[in-house]
């Protein structure tokens, strides 16, 4: 089991390869925080970004936390060549597999918000698995189905 921690974001991706650890708030649940407070946790390129991540929460329902937490995950807390330079901070590609060009970070986030809301997190998504994100990665020829789910911590009130 390969458990990433992300402790800044208060939240911990859970990746169990396809088994989720234990039931969970469900992902189209609000995180409850302010920017300010979003800023604070992501202490990284990524803090300018806070009131984008609420922003995408408010339009599409999908937790700002979790989508900060791939973001930070994906990017390299905002620091990948991908977020510089295309302003892609979930290693998107288009369909003929190179990185896709974003105008803003905030573009990105609302289309990587929205991808889920409707594909992975919508009864009717082609993608939607019970309320679980999962994401199949390959790798060096190998394939890994990996759950990805927000972890609610009961003394911050918080995810």
């Amino acid at each position: 089991m390969l458990k990433v921690m992300l402790s800044t974001l208060s939240a911990v991706l859970m990746m169990c390869n396809g088994v989720p650890t234990e039931e969970l708030p469900p992902l189209l649940t609000p995180c409850g925080m302010t920017a300010q407070e979003l800023s604070e946790r992501l202490q990284s390129p990524l803090s300018d970004l806070a009131q984008d991540f609420l922003d995408a929460e408010r339009e599409t329902g999908v937790n700002a936390v979790f989508v900060a937490s791939i973001a930070a995950l994906e990017s390299g807390w905002g620091k990948s060549y991908a977020a510089e330079c295309r302003n892609n901070l979930f290693g998107i590609t288009g369909a003929d597999g190179t990185l896709r060009r974003f105008e803003s970070k905030r573009e990105c986030i609302i289309y990587t918000a929205r991808l889920l809301a409707d594909n992975y997190l919508s009864e009717d998504g082609k993608h939607y698995r019970g309320g679980d994100v999962e994401v199949v990665y390959e790798r060096d020829g190998q394939q890994f189905t990996t759950v990805l789910t927000p972890q609610y911590n009961e003394s911050t009130g918080t995810y």
